[in-house]
């Protein structure tokens, strides 16, 4: 399209492949995917002279200038025309969103007296020789990307910006920049990636999880082997002092592996949990009263909520979990300083938790810290000072309840820990005492929680007592040959008559012997059954024969819809006084014997 020689001009032409005109006017020239629009600055000269010719021109540009403020409103789009010192020379589109101020006051805005920054992906305010307009300018190339416009307040805005130079001849004289709002794209795609940053951390943390299972679970095994037969040298040769204290010290060192892999299980979620109903006040009351007492230095600010409900939780694990939290906090202020701890309860899609909160005004962690946390193993500090298994144990635990875990930190603004936990039934009373930990959720009291830790069982002086006058007999089904041979040395010590076997089947044929039998020990999971189906199947057959599970958990779901009264469970890794207690259990009275749901 050509413009009359002479004619003095100024607005906007367009056309599709470019244009050209004759002396006496300055072009500025760019494609763009909807045309090129051009603007033609008067040389000086008054008065205008327009052909009919150039009323057409004209008649094209509103029409077109019409379509681009359209396509502006629909696309939430701003268009702008620039010189190559970047003053806005012209532009179009809702300029008092992305700008904060209307069309008018932008035109001849110079970059000195911009009121906002652009922002890189990253969020960071771009380098001047880095701005997308000056890059088009020095390149002569067009300029693209996710960029972020920042006013002075509020969020930034994320447009997508094309910036096209304008050439006359060989020159990049202007910009022609559009800027589409993709805010609502922008934040579909960060909460995209936060989802698959939680999902890629699960997957890690399952894997993990998975590793640490298996190695504690192998561990537990060798070191019920190591526990029982230190116990049966020290019944053989205690009396020797010196081989008497070498036999303690390996049973030390074995209980302090046992810790380690119960640790493990925690991190794996397949800890030995014995779940009671506690009152979560009931227990931080005690808890926060002993660390005041323990961490002289640290003032602890207890903030006990109103809480209808009671927890079902594992007591001892529970309160391993709070001493960690306590000792992470302590240890983040060297000391010293002020611990918040609260309860609460909440109600969330229906569904009624417990919060607890342990919050320190320590040094905080950097995000890359806090990421690993929870990591078996990870700890910032130096070798020798600390196992990194404290947060891994209190994730591994509170997920194994059916809890989740939270962390809030930053650096030296302090970490708060959030714990939620599932709430039981309703409390009867407003102030539950600790007197109600023995008492399921539900109100219906319940026996004593069997104790298998080796460390925390402490058997009555003296050997099983002699509870019948003929010899007791035990049939034993365990998988492993080497358990086997622990469990019938530590029974033939205590007058036992023991009858072994590895497979379910072998046991259905010992069974059907014509001898009496007292007490069966099998385990939970066999090579080719269900150890659970097995023993009710077993039991049928022999209505008083007596159960203890090795390897399972007095809260398991099978064993819960199987037997009307809890059996004796015992977890490995389990030593000849864990033993002991279970089977003199059932053996007394009948206690704990396992009676099946009938049907």
């Amino acid at each position: 399209m050509l413009a009359s020689e002479g004619v003095k001009m100024r607005g906007w032409a367009c056309s599709r492949g470019g244009w050209s005109l004759s002396s006496g006017a300055e072009v500025m020239r760019h494609e763009v995917t909807w045309g090129v629009v051009s603007r033609v600055f008067e040389d000086g000269e008054s008065g205008v002279n327009v052909s009919e010719r150039d009323i057409n021109v004209l008649r094209a540009y509103l029409e077109k200038r019409s379509t681009v403020e359209r396509l502006c409103e629909h696309k939430r789009a701003v268009v702008l025309v620039q010189d190559m010192h970047g003053t806005i020379r012209d532009c179009v589109g809702d300029t008092d969103r992305l700008f904060g101020m209307p069309a008018t006051e932008l035109i001849d805005a110079a970059p000195q007296s911009y009121t906002w920054r652009l922002l890189d992906e990253e969020g960071r305010a771009f380098a001047p020789e880095e701005l997308p307009g000056r890059r088009a300018i020095m390149t002569g190339r067009v300029q693209e990307g996710l960029v972020g416009v920042a006013l002075a307040e509020g969020e930034p805005v994320w447009v997508s910006l094309v910036c096209h130079p304008i050439f006359h001849g060989n020159e990049a004289i202007g910009l022609l920049t559009t800027l589409i709002d993709v805010s609502a794209l922008q934040l579909t795609r960060q909460a995209l990636a936060e989802v698959e940053a939680r999902l890629r951390e699960q997957h890690k943390m399952q894997a993990v999880e998975r590793m640490a299972a298996a190695i504690a679970h192998d561990f537990n095994n060798l070191l019920s082997v190591v526990l029982s037969q230190t116990d049966c040298v020290l019944a053989d040769y205690g009396g020797n002092p010196g081989l008497r204290a070498d036999l303690l010290e390996i049973r030390e060192a074995t209980e302090r592996a046992v810790e380690l892999t119960q640790n493990l299980l925690a991190v794996g979620k397949v800890q030995h949990q014995a779940p009671v109903s506690l009152s979560l006040n009931g227990l931080m009351e005690e808890f926060t009263g002993l660390a005041r007492v323990l961490m002289p230095g640290v003032s602890v600010d207890w903030r006990p909520g109103t809480l209808s409900y009671g927890v079902r939780a594992d007591r001892s694990q529970l309160e391993q979990i709070v001493l960690n939290l306590m000792i992470n906090a302590s240890e983040a202020m060297e000391g010293k300083g002020r611990v918040v701890v609260r309860t609460e309860e909440v109600k969330t899609e229906g569904e009624v938790v417990l919060l607890l909160s342990i919050r320190d005004e320590g040094r905080g962690m950097t995000p890359e810290v806090a990421q690993r946390a929870f990591e078996p193993f990870f700890t910032t500090k130096a070798p020798g000072q600390g196992s990194g298994m404290g947060l891994a144990t209190v994730y591994g635990v509170v997920s194994q309840s059916g809890g989740r875990v939270e962390l809030e930190t930053a650096p030296g603004a302090g970490t708060e820990v959030l714990v939620w936990l599932r709430a039981g039934e309703m409390l009867e009373g407003q102030a539950q005492g600790l007197d109600e930990e023995t008492t399921e959720v539900g109100g219906a009291p319940q026996e004593e929680e069997v104790q298998t830790h080796p460390r925390e069982t402490k058997r009555p002086s003296g050997s099983l007592s002699p509870l019948r006058r003929r010899q007791p007999t035990a049939l034993v089904v365990l998988g492993r040959e080497r358990d086997r041979r622990l469990v019938r040395k530590v029974l033939e010590r205590r007058r036992f008559r023991v009858i072994d076997c590895a497979l379910a089947d072998e046991a259905r044929c010992l069974v059907q012997i014509d001898a009496p039998l007292d007490v069966l020990i099998c385990a939970q999971h066999l090579l080719d059954a269900s150890g659970v189906e097995l023993a009710s199947e077993l039991m049928k057959v022999r209505p008083g024969l007596g159960l203890v599970l090795v390897g399972g958990s007095a809260d398991d779901a099978e064993i819960a819809a199987t037997f009307t009264e809890r059996p004796q469970v015992i977890a490995a890794p389990f030593d000849g006084e864990a033993l002991q207690d279970a089977v003199e259990r059932v053996m007394r009275s009948g206690e704990g014997r396992g009676r099946m749901v009938s049907g």
